[in-house]
């Protein structure tokens, strides 16, 4: 017995770890300690696993429930009722006679009914307007009359038959009924170019985060460098102090200045820290307190020249651009809106038909059967018509929902001038920073060459090492500011790359990245950025 168990629970175990080999592993956060995290990957990283992107994920979500919703509308409703009737009340003058009960005073005659009335059908609305309602009807009925034996007791009614109702102004054919579909589309693009709007964002912030972390590692370098320089100097000044060319002074001047090199040392690491934080929180969700995990980046900070003029700028920006999108979106959806709160203005015209056929016998399958055999056919039809006197409640919705309009257009056009500045600051700040960045390296080059030559004299005796000294915090400094201006011209590369709205593709994503993907459960499933090319820095 024990055999067969064993061979189930191997069976089991095999299974499960087959369905876990199958699920797509867990994506690690790429911030382990020693490992080099590349822009790609944290771009990557942010996609799937921010808090923020994965809080508006469910506004995509949402948007696209509305469309479910808006269909909703059109859902035929199948409906089945059942009435059971027990009158008793006295005849009046007309129906005493009809009925025939014989002579005697009408008001003390009581007339007693006791009915089953049954039906079912289905029902709904096309998005024409046209509502519609197929339905059958069976009634049983008892009463006086029927038990007096001159008709069938108990009678059996029944009807089968179709009612339309065709509006002809107000509601009248596919734009005021289809209304709330079309705003729901515009709805779920909206929301899709609003998350990519948070997308572009967030990864801007990222690579901002990115080049910053970037500084402060190879500005941590110059400060390492600028301690081993500082105490190369002062072994140099002890060296000559022993031979009687430099004073003791000379070595508390190389003491001070390794002090305060390493003082920036200090102040550097801190600054990496905070650099490394900073990119964590947009990177991970969870993280056990314990130490900053000490990662390293990398990252390519030559920005090529721009070959384009502003104005082309512009036009790339006005096409690319997902938060015009947005705008351009609100205002179609605002007229959409206008459109239909002008339908609701007109009058209330409904063309409505009625066909259908009965039976009457003593049982049910009898009466259902005269339903095709005979041709007791029930047609009617006419024109049902209404209107508000002053109808201020849709005069009112017409002016303001063309208001919304105005309002949108309006948005679209502020929008393209706030675009046309921020892509002709971007594109300025970019040529200006270049420059910094052409008198920082000479900066960095000229205080290089001046070093060396001061050094040279250090060596000859005809200088001091104050002056050396001095000359090597200048270095240290354009060193720095050398760096600080690579990664603000890269950083301003990325403005205005999100500026002109091409921020996805220059570095390989596409829109198609930004977009939900709801699983079966309607929960989103995970975002990949798959066409992030694996060479990316």
């Amino acid at each position: 017995m024990r055999a067969p168990r064993l061979i189930c629970l191997c069976v089991i175990i095999n299974l499960i770890c087959r369905m876990q080999a199958a699920e797509p592993a867990a994506v690690a956060p790429p911030v382990e300690p020693g490992s080099t995290l590349k822009l790609a990957d944290a771009m990557r990283w942010v996609l799937e696993k921010n808090f923020a992107l994965r809080v508006q994920e469910q506004d995509v979500l949402i948007a696209r429930d509305g469309t479910d919703r808006a269909r909703g509308d059109f859902d035929p409703r199948v409906f089945v009722s059942g009435t059971y009737e027990d009158n008793v009340r006295k005849l009046n003058a007309i129906d005493y006679s009809s009925f025939g009960l014989g002579s005697g005073n009408p008001q003390s005659t009581l007339f007693t009914e006791q009915n089953f009335r049954s039906a079912a059908g289905i029902s709904g609305k096309l998005p024409t307007g046209t509502q519609y309602e197929l339905s059958v009807t069976a009634n049983q009925l008892e009463n006086d009359v029927n038990r007096a034996g001159r008709f069938y007791f108990p009678e059996f009614e029944s009807f089968m038959g179709l009612t339309l109702s065709q509006p002809l102004l107000k509601d009248f054919w596919l734009k005021p009924n289809m209304a709330d579909t079309y705003i729901a589309r515009y709805e779920v693009r909206i929301a899709e170019r609003t998350r990519e709007v948070e997308v572009i964002n967030k990864l801007i912030e990222v690579t901002n985060a990115y080049y910053d972390l970037v500084f402060g590692l190879e500005n941590l370098k110059v400060k390492h460098e600028a301690v081993g320089v500082a105490q190369k100097l002062r072994e140099e000044n002890a060296e000559r102090v022993r031979l009687g060319k430099m004073t003791d002074i000379d070595v508390t001047q190389a003491d001070v200045r390794i002090s305060e090199a390493r003082e920036e040392e200090f102040l550097g690491e801190d600054f990496l820290r905070e650099r490394r934080v900073r990119l964590l929180k947009l990177l991970v969700s969870q993280f056990p307190a314990g130490a900053i995990p000490d990662f390293a980046v990398v990252a390519d900070l030559d920005v090529p020249a721009l070959t384009a003029a502003p104005a082309d700028l512009y036009a790339v920006a006005l096409e690319h651009r997902p938060d015009l999108v947005v705008a351009q979106e609100q205002v179609g959806r605002n007229r959409v809106g206008a459109d239909r709160a002008h339908n609701q203005r007109l009058p209330q015209v409904d063309l409505r038909f009625t066909y259908g056929r009965g039976g009457l016998a003593d049982e049910f399958s009898s009466s259902f059967s005269q339903i095709y055999d005979e041709n007791q056919r029930r047609i009617s039809g006419g024109v049902v018509a209404s209107l508000p006197i002053g109808n201020h409640k849709a005069s009112a919705d017409a002016r303001t929902a063309r208001r919304r309009v105005q309002q949108a257009e309006l948005t679209v056009e502020e929008l393209k001038t706030s675009i046309s500045l921020e892509v002709s600051n971007a594109y300025q700040r970019l040529q200006t920073l270049r420059l910094r960045l052409e008198t920082a390296s000479q900066s960095r080059a000229y205080a290089e060459q001046s070093l060396g030559v001061e050094q040279a004299r250090l060596d000859a005796g005809k200088t001091t090492s104050f002056v050396v000294l001095d000359f090597q915090q200048k270095v240290s400094d354009a060193r720095t500011r050398e760096i600080a201006a690579r990664v603000d011209l890269k950083k301003a590369e990325a403005e205005l790359w999100g500026a002109t709205g091409t921020f996805l593709p220059k570095h390989g994503f596409t829109t198609a990245d930004t977009v939900v993907v709801s699983q079966g459960n309607g929960k989103p499933a995970t975002t990949t950025a798959t066409s992030v090319p694996a060479s990316q820095p």
